[in-house]
């Protein structure tokens, strides 16, 4: 078997091993969800957040239509072995251009892991769960060996698809590839100098630089128009409002930098520093070598110039002047996105290429054992980065819950057992509710939980982790919120904080027929008999989980 393959099954491997938790993860909850929805309306119907707009329309077309025949859990692994061995692909072509070592490409992938998990900014993750971000990111790093290579007839269309699938990542992507050809090349329009641009024939010309543009645009517009055509006729002042929803109350700990956390924030120091240094050491380099990594050390440091533009525009957002709602309509953006994803793989390949140069340096005039300790420290420095992976992967996997209930679900530290339980009592009261509810109900859902739809197969209210993209959507979401999730996180007793006839009135008000609590929330309080408990079907046991009927609006 050839080398390169057996390298992208190791990759592959590699990946799985790192996310291949039980499904859901975080985002394939939200996203795969409203990909079923997308080819069948039927399913969830009235659900806010699946009937809002498609932001990511093509990875809807392209996948969607799987959950036609497979349940959400095989789509959700068909999904993720397909984005790894595309990941894997890419990884091992990107590698073998800038490292020309074989199997270097995964001990860089297992650093590269260590450092986007452990010390990233904002929140970024590249290998993950199935969703339309981990596919861009495939095409990104496929840009990436083509921006290395300097063929950038390639360059523009894989950018391109990139956007197609998710129009942050691709787009971001887009202007640090392009920062990084003006530096390395010190030309805006190419690599070629302008005088030998006019001896080329025009269909040269065309097929080597009009054409790959244009086909990336092409592709970029896939990603673009579903988004803007979705607040395209929005009020402006609804819009602005919708924007500070998203910034400032749900969305601030990925996109403001005032809301990231101080550990955050040194920990992606650190790595800021040892790029700066690694930057540093390269310029000693042999010039092959130099040439290989300097166009992913640009893209790097496009990627900061981005981020630092988002920190500007974090700063002013959080003042009263008059730029501030712009600038917080600006931040939505994810500007701090990229640099997560960049500097870390930067940072990988720098710290590699330094490793080998070190483990190969030919007779010198040191002594043999100081020759031999180079040696050993780059060794030294692989195996560390060996072990480092499997405390990551063995630390991932120590909860065995899916990674979206552990997200989401009550956990309980000092006692494993009580939290084990929790999420299999959500199972089974959700598997009740799908079994025992007709298909049309609409559920009032406890806030601490995001995979309702997911294993219930039925409509919610309202869901903390499923907030629109548009703007119309949007405060609608936020009303929703005010309604059924804010009193649960606000009072012991929860919703029961409303009067009988309230509860029931709001309820009403969203079609609601059906309530899910915890059990814990109706004990507080004598349920009102207009609520009628269907699960348990004895009000005497106790479970995790209640289940009232609302009755009908008469």
């Amino acid at each position: 078997m050839p080398r390169r393959i057996i390298e992208i099954i190791l990759l592959s491997l590699l990946f799985a091993l790192f996310a291949g938790q039980l499904p859901p993860d975080v985002n394939e909850s939200h996203y795969l969800t409203k990909a079923k929805h997308g080819w069948d309306p039927a399913w969830c119907s009235g659900d806010l957040f699946l009937s809002s707009s498609f932001s990511h329309w093509l990875f809807y077309l392209t996948f969607g239509w799987l959950n036609q025949f497979l349940s959400l859990t095989h789509v959700a692994w068909i999904g993720r072995l397909t984005t790894w061995v595309l990941m894997a692909i890419a990884w091992q072509r990107l590698s073998e251009i800038v490292l020309k070592t074989p199997w270097l490409s995964i001990v860089a992938a297992a650093f590269f892991l260590i450092l986007n998990e452990r010390f990233h900014l904002a929140g970024e993750w590249v290998v993950g769960g199935f969703e339309a971000k981990g596919l861009a990111y495939c095409f990104v790093l496929l840009a990436l060996g083509s921006l290395a290579k300097k063929q950038y007839r390639w360059l523009w269309p894989q950018l391109g698809l990139a956007c197609s699938f998710h129009v942050l990542v691709g787009g971001w992507a887009t202007l640090a590839s392009i920062f990084a050809i003006t530096v390395s090349s010190k030309r805006l329009s190419s690599s070629i100098r302008i005088s030998s641009i006019k001896n080329i024939s025009p269909l040269d010309r065309l097929t080597k630089y009009w054409l790959p543009i244009t086909l990336g645009g092409s592709f970029a517009l896939i990603g673009i128009l579903p988004p803007l055509l979705s607040d395209f006729s929005a009020n402006p002042d609804a819009k602005s409002f919708a924007n500070y929803i998203y910034v400032v109350e749900r969305i601030s700990h990925h996109l403001s930098f005032g809301a990231f956390s101080a550990a955050r924030v040194a920990c992606f120091a650190i790595i800021l520093f040892a790029f700066a240094a690694v930057g540093h050491f390269s310029k000693r380099l042999p010039s092959p070598s130099q040439a290989r990594w300097s166009p992913i050390y640009n893209f790097a440091l496009g990627s900061l110039g981005i981020s630092f533009a988002g920190l500007i525009l974090s700063g002013i957002s959080e003042s009263d002047g008059r730029l501030a709602g712009f600038c917080t309509g600006l931040l939505r953006f994810y500007w701090f996105r990229l640099a997560d994803f960049a500097v870390p793989l930067a940072l990988s390949f720098g710290c590699l290429i330094l490793v080998q140069q070190n483990y190969r340096i030919g007779p010198t005039n040191d002594p043999i054992s100081f020759q031999r300790m180079r040696k050993i420290s780059s060794l030294a420095f692989v195996a560390a980065i060996a072990m480092a992976t499997s405390l990551l992967i063995f630390d991932r996997h120590a909860d065995p819950r899916p990674r979206a209930d552990r997200a989401a679900l009550p956990s309980y530290p000092d006692d494993p057992t009580r939290t084990r339980q929790t999420y299999e009592n959500w199972i089974r009261v959700c598997q009740w509710i799908e079994s025992n509810t007709p298909n049309d109900s609409v559920f009032i859902t406890p806030d601490q939980q995001q995979t309702f739809k997911w294993y219930a197969q039925r409509t919610e209210v309202v869901n903390w982790k499923d907030v629109p993209q548009d703007a119309q959507s949007m405060l609608d979401w936020r009303r929703r919120v005010a309604l059924f999730i804010e009193p649960q996180r606000q009072y012991p007793q929860g919703l029961f904080a409303y009067s009988d006839e309230q509860l029931i009135e709001s309820a009403h008000q969203f079609g609601a027929t059906h309530l899910l609590l915890p059990q814990q929330t109706a004990d507080m309080v004598r349920v009102s008999d207009q609520l009628r408990q269907v699960y348990p079907a004895n009000p005497a046991t106790k479970a995790t989980y209640v289940v009232f009927e609302i009755p009908i609006k008469q």
